[in-house]
């Protein structure tokens, strides 16, 4: 019997003896929650905070239970409600600070991470997920200075937390989109020593290679990637770029109808697919008619095209 049994068996003998035990109720509905029974948890949460509705504790572990049920309205009602209670509880900022952004709320999920920050400037997680929604803006908004803000947070992870993989690969592949080429190898290179297998620095440090013109170092790179998941379709886009580029145009062509088919309803890759044939079937016929000036032209546009494809930048 592990510790979460023998809690279990004590706050049952306890709740009968007394069923509307407030603390008794918030303990055990927070031991159904480590034991992932969150039906159970929320059970005795909600009954919790009927008898004491603006128990913090309650409030943030039923706001938690929500969270893990993928039910984030309910999430950030109790979580808003606790911080009214308790502004600067730094438990309660990062756990909504998450919720905003599995909403993909960034500006509300900053928000709330910088806060956290200002009473625990060394929270890895918060400077990590900060690190991120930067990142992601700075993609939105197209603002250099959001990923110098990015790079600065997980620098910062870092010095803290030297192998940090998540900091790594995202810090990697932010200098790869400022075109910091060797800086983005060194973190990416770091990270596959550590991980050899991981997804997405291999794909990241594939589009690097990729950007320095090292596609037979691209192509081994983003095929293990693909190892791991076939149908990745962000990944295959990486790859069409990387065949064309090696003037490989049947396997990429090929890899961009794959992306197509997995998906079918994004828009930028039925974009860049329906670029890429019109484009290719432009310079088939130039090729056929050998007019070498429409040929370079054709080609230029094809991998233009191909090179407004995404990096992948999961979350590791």
């Amino acid at each position: 019997m592990n510790k979460c049994e023998k809690s279990l068996v004590d706050l049952n003998k306890s709740l009968e003896i007394e069923p509307d035990n407030a603390f008794a109720l918030s303990t055990r509905g927070t031991t159904y929650h480590m034991m992932k029974k969150y039906e159970k948890s929320l059970a005795d949460l909600t009954k919790s905070l009927e008898i004491e509705p603006d128990n913090v504790f309650a409030l943030k572990s039923r706001g938690v239970t929500y969270f893990f049920m993928e039910k984030y309205e309910e999430t950030l009602a109790d979580l808003t409600k606790s911080l009214e209670i308790e502004p600067d509880n730094a438990f309660a900022l990062r756990i909504r600070g998450d919720t905003y952004r599995m909403m993909n709320k960034d500006e509300e999920s900053l928000v709330d991470l910088t806060e956290l920050l200002k009473i625990e400037p060394d929270n890895v997680d918060a400077l990590r997920n900060r690190g991120i929604i930067y990142r992601e803006l700075g993609i939105t908004y197209c603002m250099l200075k959001l990923f110098e803000d990015s790079i600065a947070n997980l620098n910062k992870v870092l010095e803290i937390k030297p192998n940090d993989v998540a900091a790594l690969n995202h810090r990697g592949a932010i200098y790869c989109m400022i075109n910091k080429y060797e800086e983005s190898l060194a973190d990416l290179d770091k990270l596959l020593k550590i991980n050899l297998n991981n997804q997405f620095a291999l794909n990241n440090r594939g589009v690097t290679y990729c950007m320095m013109g090292r596609y037979e170092e691209s192509l081994a790179d983003l095929n293990n990637s693909l190892k791991f998941k076939p149908n990745d379709a962000f990944v295959l886009r990486n790859r069409g770029v990387t065949y064309c580029l090696m003037g490989k145009l049947t396997e990429s062509l090929a890899d961009f109808h794959k992306s197509k088919e997995i998906k079918s309803n994004d828009v930028t890759t039925l974009k860049n697919y329906e670029a890429a044939h019109y484009n290719f079937t432009r310079l088939n016929k130039s090729l056929e008619i050998k007019q070498s000036n429409e040929w370079e032209m054709v080609f230029e546009d094809v991998i233009y095209c191909m090179l407004c494809t995404e990096i992948v930048l999961h979350t590791v």
